[in-house]
């Protein structure tokens, strides 16, 4: 006959297995969640920053091309220009003048998009560059490496690691995406002022 106390212990111990189980199931499944969350929200930062990139080009052809055509109007019309009273003289020195003034805001901005299209892209700039990563997904913390070291790193790291460097390089990416957006909409401002007074140039010499 059975020793009733020796099969409640082993249920107990069994019941114990079960619980451990479950926990480092229910621990597993919750991490691989939190990479997956975290994981479309790095992807997410990176299609916003891929977007402005698009938004600056997009906005370097637009202007370009409208500055492009009012200067070319404009120069046209100056060169079939005669000049015979100081009126008209005055009046071609303002259009010269804002001429020069839309052309110095162009030559900023077009300064103010290069900085928006080559922000400064170094994952170390807001960690300590002498911290070793247990698992760099970016691609110049993986191209300082030997492959040996990287492979080695890759295969001894755990998921908890990956998702610590997920969460990091999200946040970097954000920074460079949050620098983009700002340099972009002081570029379009720029770019606005440009356009004015070189509207404001050819209306000038319309009018002569």
């Amino acid at each position: 006959m059975r020793n009733p106390n020796h099969n409640s212990v082993k249920k107990k111990q069994d019941n114990k297995t079960v619980a451990i189980q479950t926990n480092k199931a229910n621990e597993i499944s919750d991490i691989q969640n939190r990479i997956e969350r975290c994981w479309n929200i790095y992807n997410l930062v990176n299609s916003w920053i891929e977007k402005t990139d698009n938004k600056v080009n997009v906005s370097i052809a637009i202007f370009t091309a409208s500055f492009g055509v009012i200067t070319y109007i404009s120069q046209t019309i100056q060169s079939n220009f005669f000049i015979e009273t100081t009126i008209q003289n005055n009046s071609l020195t303002l259009y010269k003048s804002t001429y020069i003034i839309s052309v110095i805001f162009w030559l900023i901005s077009i300064v103010v998009y290069l900085f928006t299209i080559f922000p400064k892209m170094d994952s170390n700039s807001n960690v300590n560059k002498q911290k070793k990563k247990d698992f760099p997904i970016f691609f110049k913390d993986i191209a300082r490496m030997k492959l040996d070291q990287y492979r080695k790193l890759m295969l001894s790291s755990t998921d908890k690691q990956f998702l610590e460097e997920i969460i990091a390089e999200t946040h970097i990416n954000s920074s460079i995406c949050n620098n983009k957006m700002i340099f972009f909409r002081v570029g379009v401002i720029l770019s606005l002022i440009s356009l004015i007074f070189a509207i404001a140039s050819l209306l000038i010499i319309v009018t002569l």
